[in-house]
């Protein structure tokens, strides 16, 4: 009997069909036999629908998602997180700059300029980075300068022309850099309800200047957690439906509340129809896995070391602070010890002096 998502997508093949295919290629039977018996049931699932499948797998997400073939998607995805319309957009190369070599940790990194010349970076994290907020504030200026860049660049290429124009800062538009997380970091948990965060400069006296760079991190883990409290589900919701559910039923949902969604898992279980395909995605994205949570493990164990080194200077900093004390009250009992001392020997002195005058008093009474 078919399962939910072979009725609604006729294209899926049955469990039986696949293990054939399977059973009859040696070396896809190698590599499926290599698998651990969790991961073929996994993998199966998948291609039978028995679950979704999962959109942020790297090629599955960057097959969909291509700008320069589906543009419209890209399109649609920033103006609803956004809140606008995008009517066209073009796909830039990222520019030669990189923090290192934590693209490791990225499933898609893609920079379009939108119609209004607007700069937008695009980026999905399968794991989130340590120091998030610093990370998007270097790619947001880099987003910046190359804008600035290309502007100058164009007006110099009027070199000579009557209607050259000057370059003036109002041609500068506003930069995004967008980062949807599919495993946030603890700083994200801290807002358990809230999977939107936007973040723009704001002056504190209230004087408003365009600074142009803004930052948009949406958890998806977070948005996960939240789905069922959800009434009515937004455009954005809708989309991170799609990136991060792999519950048939939500699936099908999704499809009947917003058709425009069911092209794109037409689209992927065309893909599925390619077992070896599929299953060269599969192995990868398992390898990757324990490359993402290496990089995470150290990325993790980087920022507790800087938390800890922190700790220690605060702890130093206290031990400063009590030897200081410590040294003040030492100083502070030797002087009373001195003052007591000073004390003990005129207490003395004065004890013998009144002795004495005793003594002389009772020899001139007897007198």
């Amino acid at each position: 009997m078919a399962n939910k998502l072979q009725q609604f997508f006729p294209s899926i093949r049955t469990r039986e069909q696949v293990l054939k295919e399977i059973r009859s290629n040696p070396v896809l039977a190698n590599k499926f036999n290599f698998f651990s018996e969790e991961q073929r049931e996994n993998f199966l699932d998948i291609c039978t629908g028995a679950k979704g499948v999962p959109i942020l797998y790297d090629n599955i997400f960057q097959a969909v998602m291509n700008p320069d073939i589906y543009p419209d998607r890209v399109q649609d995805l920033i103006g609803c997180i956004l809140g606008k319309k995008v009517v066209h957009i073009s796909s830039l190369e990222r520019s030669s700059f990189s923090l290192g070599d934590e693209k490791s940790l990225v499933i898609l990194d893609l920079v379009v300029k939108l119609d209004d010349g607007s700069y937008i970076d695009l980026e999905v994290q399968k794991i989130g980075h340590a120091f998030p907020g610093q990370r998007a504030a270097c790619y947001t200026s880099d987003l910046m300068i190359r804008q600035y860049a290309t502007i100058k660049q164009e007006i110099s290429r009027q070199e000579g022309t009557p209607s050259k124009p000057r370059f003036n800062y109002r041609m500068l538009r506003p930069v995004y850099t967008i980062v949807l997380i599919e495993k946030s970091g603890s700083e994200f948990h801290a807002f358990p309800n809230e999977y939107f965060h936007e973040f723009s400069p704001k002056s504190k006296t209230g004087l408003r200047l365009d600074l142009l760079t803004n930052q948009i991190f949406i958890p998806l883990d977070i948005f996960k957690q939240n789905i069922q409290n959800i009434n009515k589900m937004s455009g954005l919701d809708e989309w991170l439906t799609f990136f991060c559910t792999d519950d048939p039923d939500a699936i099908i949902r999704l499809c009947e509340n917003s058709p425009k969604f069911k092209p794109l898992y037409e689209h992927i279980y065309e893909i599925c129809q390619n077992t070896e395909r599929i299953m060269d995605m599969y192995s990868t994205i398992l390898k990757k896995l324990d490359d993402y949570n290496v990089e995470y493990m150290i990325d993790d164990l980087q920022d507790q070391v800087a938390s800890l080194n922190k700790d220690l200077d605060n702890a130093n900093q206290r031990n400063e602070a009590v030897c200081k004390e410590r040294d003040a009250a030492i100083e502070e009992r030797d002087t009373a010890i001195e003052e007591r001392d000073d004390f003990s020997k005129k207490l003395a002195a004065s004890e013998t002096k009144i002795k004495e005058l005793e003594a002389l008093l009772a020899a001139v009474s007897q007198k």
